[in-house]
């Protein structure tokens, strides 16, 4: 049996910590630290026979951190370890041919890439998980993972566990159990709340409005996420006026695909005059906040009754 080598390169240290623990079974097992740990110790380590398992797994963190001489030694000693024993090299960089001495290493280890996902990659990463327990997520309930826990695989994957126990006797991850477990989307309620502006339903926008308020959200943080979304309109605008497709503008202002349409339609319901205006009257609200003009409840309720009454 041939000795087995891993180089992990890429910044996710999570993905590295996953395929190690994964090695890891039925091991001793010992992980250092380049520019801390001696070399010695780690070569000591996985050049000895196992005791306690079948074989050794012998982990080197911070590879780039290796002095050249260490480099030479290690280098050098390739071949004196037992052929069971695991050696798993780790380095930061992103790309195995960046240097002479990852080009060296990737010729004898086994490279493998631990790069977090693109955003646009992010859904099907998650869904892949999810797969994996047997499980189906809704679309909603994906985009909403990644909203309310971030792009971060390393708190994606045991939110995913979370999530796929709490929904354990059920085929399919919802929405619905998203939110049960991690609380409900301010973006999606905002959403909302434009949609019922966008449809000059002035009831149910105030309704919106008071439910979000009543149930705790801060004034400013409804109207912090829903600047955004009138700039995201804005900038629609102001892109497919120099002509861009559909596809480009998504791309353009880094929108998922299964939130361009929306957004596009957001778009062709709010004309740039009327997005300026609401802006212009979020503005307004800000500074009377900020300068103390009026209380934050005061200002958001004048921003709600003026902007619906110019709709």
């Amino acid at each position: 049996m041939s000795r087995q080598t891993v180089l992990l390169i890429g910044k996710d240290r999570f993905l590295k910590r996953e395929i190690i623990q994964t090695l890891r079974k039925d091991t001793d097992f010992q992980e250092f630290t380049a520019g801390v740990d001696s070399l010695g110790s780690l070569l000591g380590f996985v050049n000895t026979f196992p005791f306690l398992h079948s074989k050794r797994l012998a982990v080197l963190w911070d590879l780039e951190e290796l002095e050249d001489d260490e480099r030479d030694r290690l280098l050098a000693g390739w071949n004196e370890r037992p052929e069971a024993n695991i050696l798993v090299l780790v380095s930061d960089e992103t790309n195995a041919k960046k240097s002479a001495f990852l080009r060296t290493l990737s010729d004898r280890c086994k490279v493998t890439p631990c790069h977090p996902p693109f955003e646009k990659d992010m859904p099907r990463w998650i869904e892949e998980r999810v797969r994996r327990q047997g499980k189906n997520i809704e679309k909603a309930a994906t985009l909403l993972l990644m909203e309310k826990i971030g792009l971060q695989t390393g708190l994606l994957a045991p939110a995913i566990d979370q999530a796929a126990l709490f929904t354990q006797a059920a085929d399919t991850i919802t929405a619905k159990d998203v939110e049960s477990l991690f609380g409900r989307s301010l973006t999606a309620d905002v959403f909302e709340l434009l949609n019922f502006l966008l449809e000059r339903d002035f009831k149910k926008f105030i309704e919106k409005a008071e439910d979000l308020l009543s149930e705790g959200t801060r004034a400013f943080e409804i109207l912090s996420v829903l600047s955004g979304n009138l700039e995201r309109l804005k900038r629609v605008h102001e892109l497919q006026a120099m002509g861009l497709t559909a596809e480009r503008v998504g791309v353009e202002l880094k929108i998922h695909p299964f939130f361009l349409e929306k957004v596009l339609s957001e778009a062709r319901r709010a004309p740039m005059a009327r997005v300026k205006a609401w802006l212009s009257r979020l503005l307004e609200c800000d500074k009377a906040i900020k300068t103390g003009e009026l209380s934050e409840k005061i200002a958001f309720e004048r921003f709600l009754v003026g902007t619906a009454l110019e709709v």
